[in-house]
């Protein structure tokens, strides 16, 4: 099958495919004479477990570690629970983080609200300076 068909069925963008094939993820067979990339139907389910490994932010590293397994079947749920639980952890750790940085970037704000409502009331506030007469280089008034 070729790539854009594959790209199709699997939902993965063609630029991903060949970036996994780039990096030696999923590697599709060569037509001969036009070199046309061609996916057999095997390749499939590898590329599905990909995709959605991806789509919740599991990286590349940790999908090549376990694609093996998951091709030779011996990936058990309870594994792929696993990963799944330890990247909620990861992903609750960032929102903590997130939360943390928005709560300072509201008082921040806050402050400097507040510092320049205080800047404009003293210049509306302050009294000008008095009018002095001006005095010539002689000591004479003009």
């Amino acid at each position: 099958m070729h790539i854009t068909a594959f790209s199709l069925l699997t939902r993965t963008s063609v630029h991903a495919l060949r970036h996994y094939e780039a990096i030696g993820l999923l590697i599709p067979k060569r037509l001969p004479g036009n070199r046309y990339r061609d996916y057999g139907p095997e390749q499939v389910k590898e590329a599905v477990f990909i995709t959605m490994s991806r789509q919740v932010g599991l990286g590349l590293a940790l999908i090549a570690e376990q694609l093996p397994r998951y091709r030779a079947g011996t990936l058990r749920p309870t594994d792929m629970i696993e990963a799944l639980n330890t990247r909620r952890d990861e992903l609750e750790a960032q929102i903590e983080v997130l939360h943390a940085q928005r709560t300072m970037v509201v008082e921040h704000a806050l402050w400097i609200e507040e510092r320049s409502k205080r800047q404009r009331q003293s210049r509306t506030q302050a009294k000008p300076w008095p009018a002095t007469p001006r005095r010539s280089p002689t000591g004479r008034s003009r």
